[in-house]
Order: structure tokens, then C-alpha cells, then sequence
């Protein structure tokens, strides 16, 4: 039997110009790299899989961009290169920086138009880039449309545009998709509401940019704001909850939530390991108290610990399996 299979992998080299072996060699294992949120690390069992395509949805200000943000800081930690292709135009160095991100040493393009960005995905994907985080696909309008709403202004009639945009990225994803062996692409995008719908069926959501996202995306991360976190009455940020809508690597329909401080610019990523070492028995609730290291907190006593430990804090982490 062995001895088929090797035959059959030679015969196929000899024509075939692409990865044949079989399925227990190194270059089929998953590679991934975390996003940096320990507790959405845990539900994506270690992060996000290199050579896939990672879709983040949700409604405006939400935290979308910000999760892509998360990633390119730990991408960067590891020394590896990222692009941030800067579609909306609300690329801003000090709020980047503010995120942990070393800014002169990510690359940013501002592209005119959509097929712009999509030539440079696919430049940087056969290099082989590390990251490629697109902010947003909504945002990246095919040339088509923006020429014909130039004509039809200057001679006064409507543009006709019907599934330009999606027709653009129906093409684009599978070419993308088939040469890209290492690259983690995150895109984000906007949820739109489709009033009525079919036969009735109430409001819908949609995101702009046609079905081919869907189909290709391994992993659809849904955010959403929920309760505010306040300091007396003022707000100072909320509860970013993500849920996983569809994942091909780890179980869908499973959710976290993160507490995110806008005014530091940061996710409360202490609160985060916690709720992970507390799902995973490490540390064991009683009622209103938290027992760790063979002693009982209230959970800010235990926060306050870790900040003054930093080294009990990488002790925990060892003890966490992502």
C-alpha cells in the first residue's frame, strides 16, 4: 500500500507543479498566530490559520478594526511583516500606536480604487507576507462604478450598478485564495439591513460586496457592542462580545466577551486571561470569591496581584491550552 501511494506521488510530481504528498507532512499541519485576546485565542484553539481567509462583520464601531490591530501587534512581536490596506481612510498613527503596533515597520496603502487593492494582495501574498489586514471590503469600490457615476453625472442620468462590487470579488478570491500559502488576510466589513426580504421574513442582514466572502471565508467573527463599562456615570468603554459564525478550524456558534477601554485605547486583556483560566478549572469560583494559588480573591484583588506579578501572569498563561 505504501509503496502505491509513493508511486502515485512521484507520477503526479512529474506533471504537477504544486504541493503532493501525503496528508502527515509538515507542510499540511496548520500554522497559526493569535490574535493576542487569550479568551478568543481559546475558542479559535491558538488563533488565526496562515494561508486563509478571516472575515470580520459586524455593525460601525463595534471593534472590528481594532481585533485586526490586535493581530498585526502580535505579528510583529514574532518579527514578521504586515500590510494595512487602508480602504476607509482611517488609518491613524497615534491611535496604531497607541494599540502597541510599531507603526514604522507596517506597510499602509491607500488604494484609489478596488481593483488597486486586490493587485496588491495579491503582490504581497505571493511574497509571502506575513499579514494583510483590508479595512473594509465595503470600502473598496470597482473603477467601474466610480467611471460611470463620473459619466452619467456629466450627462445627468442614474447609474446602473448591479453587483459590480460583488462580481469583482467573486473573480478575485479564488485566484487569491490558490496561490496563497502562508499569508493570514483579515478583512473587515459592515453589516447592512435588508428591510422585508423574502416573503417577509423582518429585517436581514447582509454584508455589501455579494456571497463569494462568505463561501471563502474560513472563519466569519461577528462583533458587537454590548453593556457600557462606566467609571461613576461616565462611559469609558463596553463589552465587545465576538462571536464565531462560521469557523472551519475550531467549533462555530461559540462567543467571548472583552471588556475594551476607548480611552485607553485597550482591551482589558487581564479580565480576559482570567475568564479562560476560570473556564478551564485553573482558577475555581466560590460564590463571590476566586481561588488561586491556594488563596481566596475578590477579582480586582486578584487583577491588582498579577499587575504588581508580571511573572505570575506568564505562569498562568502556561498553564492555559489554546
Amino acid at each position: 500500500m505504501e509503496d502505491k501511494i509513493g508511486q502515485l506521488v512521484k507520477l503526479a510530481e512529474k506533471s504537477l507543479k504544486c504541493y503532493i504528498g501525503t496528508g502527515d507532512k509538515p507542510e499540511t499541519t496548520l500554522k497559526k498566530i493569535p490574535t493576542g485576546i487569550p479568551s478568543l485565542d481559546l475558542i479559535l484553539k491558538g488563533g488565526l490559520i496562515r494561508g486563509r481567509f478571516h472575515l470580520i462583520q459586524g455593525d460601525f464601531s463595534t471593534g472590528k478594526t481594532y481585533i485586526a490591530q490586535k493581530v498585526i501587534e502580535q505579528v510583529q512581536k514574532q518579527n514578521g511583516i504586515c500590510v494595512f490596506i487602508d480602504g476607509e481612510r482611517r488609518y491613524d498613527a497615534v491611535w496604531f500606536q497607541l494599540g502597541g503596533i510599531d507603526i514604522s515597520k507596517l506597510i499602509v496603502i491607500r488604494p484609489n480604487y478596488g481593483e488597486q487593492a486586490i493587485k496588491a494582495i495579491m503582490i504581497y501574498v505571493k511574497e509571502g507576507v506575513d499579514l494583510i489586514a483590508i479595512d473594509s471590503l465595503a470600502s473598496l469600490v470597482p473603477l467601474e462604478m466610480i467611471e460611470k457615476d463620473e459619466k452619467n453625472e456629466e450627462e445627468g442620468k442614474v447609474a446602473k450598478r448591479v453587483a459590480v462590487q460583488a462580481r469583482m470579488f467573486s473573480e478575485a478570491f479564488p485566484k487569491i485564495i490558490s496561490i496563497n500559502n502562508n499569508t493570514v488576510i483579515v478583512a473587515t466589513n459592515q453589516k447592512r439591513q435588508i428591510i422585508g426580504g423574502l416573503w417577509g421574513r423582518g429585517i436581514l442582514e447582509k454584508m455589501p460586496g455579494g456571497e463569494a466572502q462568505y463561501y471563502y471565508a474560513s472563519l466569519i467573527i461577528d462583533v458587537r457592542k454590548r453593556d457600557w463599562i462606566k467609571e461613576g456615570n461616565k462611559k469609558v468603554g463596553y463589552n465587545m462580545e465576538c462571536l464565531l459564525k462560521k469557523c472551519n478550524f475550531a467549533p462555530p456558534e461559540t462567543f467571548v466577551t472583552i471588556p475594551f477601554n476607548f480611552y485607553t485605547g485597550q482591551l482589558d486583556i487581564l479580565s480576559s486571561l482570567i475568564d479562560v483560566a476560570i473556564d478551564e478549572g485553573i482558577i475555581k469560583t466560590k460564590t463571590a470569591w476566586l481561588e488561586y494559588d491556594n488563596k481566596n480573591w475578590h477579582r480586582e484583588e486578584l487583577k491588582n496581584w498579577f499587575k504588581e506579578n508580571p511573572g505570575e501572569v506568564e505562569k498562568l498563561r502556561e498553564q492555559i491550552k489554546f
